[in-house]
Parts: C-alpha cells; structure tokens; sequence
C-alpha cells in the first residue's frame, strides 16, 4: 500500500514539474491569439513572433543536446526569452492595426 501511495506522489509531483515549464509557452501562444482575435497584431507581426518562437525552441534544444546546459547556455536562453517578451508587448501595442 505504501509503495502505491509513494509512487502516485512522486508521479504527481513529476507531472506537476513538467506543466509548470510549459506554461511559460502555453501563456506566449495565448497572448499572441489575443492579439490576432483583437486585431492588435498584423500577419508580419505573428509571422515574426512565430519564427522568433521557433528559434528559440531550437537553441533550447541546441543547449540540451548534450544532457547539460551550462551557466552561458542558460544566461542566453533567458535572454533570448526576454527579448521575445519585449518583442511581443511592442508588436501588441504599437499604432498597427490588421485589416479585417
């Protein structure tokens, strides 16, 4: 019985992990869905927030690829991630308007 009740807490606190890393992304897509619903955001500007998503995901995959992300590695994922917000808050606010 203990074994059982171990086992479905530490399955839950490793499912509970990996939820928490996506939502940084899952919170992206939606801000940018929003932007596309409310026509804050132009087909260029998805299509560059897009492609900056992409290369990012890439460089995360770049930095893992050996089983360890060094202290640079990170520094420059977290960076890059930045970047993406700032980039999304200005295409989100600036005078551009899509046409519908």
């Amino acid at each position: 019985m203990k074994k059982i009740l171990m086992l479905s807490v530490l399955l839950a606190l490793l499912s509970a992990a990996a939820s928490a890393q996506n939502s940084a992304e899952r919170l992206r897509k939606h801000r940018i869905m929003q932007g596309i619903r409310k026509g804050q955001l132009t087909r260029a500007e998805v299509f560059d927030l897009r492609k900056s998503h992409l290369r990012h995901k890439m460089a995360k995959h770049r930095a893992l690829r050996d089983g360890y992300m060094t202290p640079q590695e990170k520094r420059r994922l977290m960076m890059q991630n930045q970047k993406m917000r700032r980039e999304l808050f200005i295409k989100k606010h600036n005078a551009r308007r899509r046409l519908i």
